[in-house]
């Protein structure tokens, strides 16, 4: 399965940062055509806005419904102006009555057209004639919004593809491209056929609209989607992770985000309580600021394509609370910690470099300060390593010295070492002043002396190496098998995607020779995690899957 990639050669690792954006690929935004017009600003925060939807015409012959071209065009052209990709969606949530978005529709219990334009002379004139709509509007590609293949139909879903791509490679300038959203789990994506994958360019994973529908795009069911997809053979750069800029109630009502928050000002700030939950306002389950936030962080951690957003006329217009902007200011780099925080000048970060807790550098105009021993990781992309911070650049030496004693009142830094009832304590997250033993989210206990004395040597160095399995795991027990040349003391953190320490084991002596150790996972959930190993030999860091 997938590996670590923080096992990689150290020259891959550069190589891989020098070359690769600090942020996804890919802003993928649909447009609710009946509700909204693209503006300028949403186009410069994309970079591909998809027109929903084209429909099947009920003579199931090939022929599409009219489309206002007059939206269209003005989409495009919106668009374009702004360097975005303007893509055509045909299909959707309405295989039963085609063209009709407002009725009722029991997609599950009907038909579907794409079954009939799939086959025959109608695929023919299907592919035809979506070819020639994007040749006359200028469109840049085509996503097939097909809602559901079945096991009868997932063949024809393959045959539609591959005919589609056959058509849009014959394009005289461009490189049409061709996406599909997908359905997050098994339960209907195991008929989304893997022989379909060879034909696409982009695979938008639709991690919202689960049950119950008040929790219906938690972070646990956007990181089991991930895995699902990744699982079933697909490139990571081809994913794109949906976001939902709605909520569902518990008796199957929607609403739009914008709504949400015009009903309760307090909504874009909600904090979700954990990953299995959505944000609560008014009785609807909805994504706030936070848990979007979290998301796109999952998504750069996963290192797939990008985001998907359903859908972007559904966000709110003031830019403070905008979901689209903070989706923007993440991806960016976020706000960092730059400002304020005394003076000093910074090192500027450096790929390849070792760095030691307790060391700020400047990267993008922004301040970080290294929360774990590393050798040079991005302080964007790797922030389980890196954490934003306002410190002043001067207090990051990590030279030799005693600890002072921690105090009441006193504002502490993300690095700093104190002592507290003969413990050494390192603060993981700013705060001003939080006891050590009661506020464990902002120190950790700590064997390293006061500046620069953790350990830093990676375990296969001392000839000790580290092994999880299974990988995935699919069952409570997770596995760890040590062989040491030596005796120590070791002692094991399991973290989430985000850095966050989810699990501590302490595992006592670490003998000389093979060591085997079984570790209780039943309660981690569907997911990616890091194992962080320590023992006095040095760390070891391997990732590992839950499914």
């Amino acid at each position: 399965m997938r590996k670590s990639y923080y096992s990689y050669p150290l020259l891959f690792l550069i190589t891989l940062m020098l070359t690769m954006p600090t942020h996804a690929q890919k802003r993928v935004g649909y447009i609710q055509s009946w509700r909204a017009q693209l503006t300028a600003d949403q186009a410069s925060k994309l970079t591909h806005v998809i027109y929903s939807f084209a429909t099947i015409h009920p003579d199931l012959d090939g022929k599409l419904n009219a489309i206002d071209g007059s939206y269209l065009s003005t989409m495009v052209s919106i668009a374009h102006s702004k360097g975005a990709k303007a893509i055509l969606a045909v299909g959707g949530w309405f295989p039963c009555s085609y063209a009709n978005q407002s009725g009722a529709c029991a997609a599950d219990s009907n038909p579907e057209a794409f079954n009939l334009v799939s086959q025959g002379r109608s695929k023919t004139n299907f592919v035809n004639n979506l070819y020639n709509i994007v040749v006359q509007y200028d469109l840049d590609g085509i996503d097939i919004d097909w809602e559901y293949p079945s096991a009868s139909s997932q063949r024809l879903y393959v045959d539609l593809l591959a005919s589609l791509r056959a058509k849009m490679n014959t394009h005289p300038s461009k490189n049409l491209e061709l996406s599909t959203a997908v359905p997050a789990s098994a339960y209907r994506g195991q008929y989304f056929s893997s022989a379909a994958f060879q034909y696409l360019d982009d695979i938008h994973i639709m991690a919202y609209d689960a049950s119950p529908r008040i929790h219906h795009s938690t972070y646990a069911f956007a990181a089991s989607s991930i895995n699902y997809w990744q699982g079933r053979g697909v490139s990571s750069s081809r994913l794109q992770l949906g976001l939902p800029f709605y909520g569902w109630n518990s008796s199957g009502g929607s609403m739009a985000y914008k709504d949400i928050v015009a009903a309760d000002a307090s909504a874009p700030n909600k904090v979700y309580s954990n990953n299995n939950t959505c944000d609560q306002s008014n009785g609807y389950g909805y994504n706030a600021k936070k848990l979007i936030e979290d998301k796109v962080q999952l998504a750069l951690n996963e290192k797939i394509g990008g985001i998907m957003i359903w859908a972007i006329d559904q966000d709110h217009a003031n830019p403070a609370i905008s979901l689209l902007n903070t989706i923007d200011t993440k991806l960016n780099g976020g706000s960092g910690g730059g400002g304020g925080g005394g003076s000093g000048s910074c090192t500027t970060w450096s790929a390849g470099t070792q760095y030691y807790v307790g060391n700020i550098v400047t990267y993008n105009g922004n301040r970080y300060i290294c929360v774990n021993d590393n050798p040079g990781y991005d302080p964007v992309i790797s922030t389980w390593f890196w954490d934003p911070t306002s410190k002043s650049c001067d207090g990051g030496d990590t030279g030799g010295g005693t600890c002072s004693a921690w105090a009441a009142g006193t504002q502490y830094y993300t690095g700093d070492i104190v002592s507290y009832s003969g413990t050494n304590y390192i603060c993981e997250h700013d705060n001003p002043g939080y006891n050590p033993v009661i506020s464990t989210w902002f120190w950790e206990p700590t064997s390293a002396g006061c500046r620069s004395t953790r350990l830093t040597t990676n375990l296969a160095i001392n000839n000790t190496t580290a092994r999880v399995y299974p990988n995935p795991l699919s069952t409570g027990v997770l596995n760890l098998n040590i062989e040491s040349i030596k005796n120590s003391q070791i002692r094991v953190k399991i973290l989430d995607m985000q850095g966050r320490v989810v699990k501590r084991i302490d595992l006592n002596t670490l003998k000389t020779g093979s060591n085997n150790y079984q570790l209780d996972a039943s309660d981690l959930r569907v997911g990616s995690y890091l194992i962080h190993i320590v023992s006095d030999q040095g760390t070891e860091i391997k990732r590992f899957s839950v499914i």
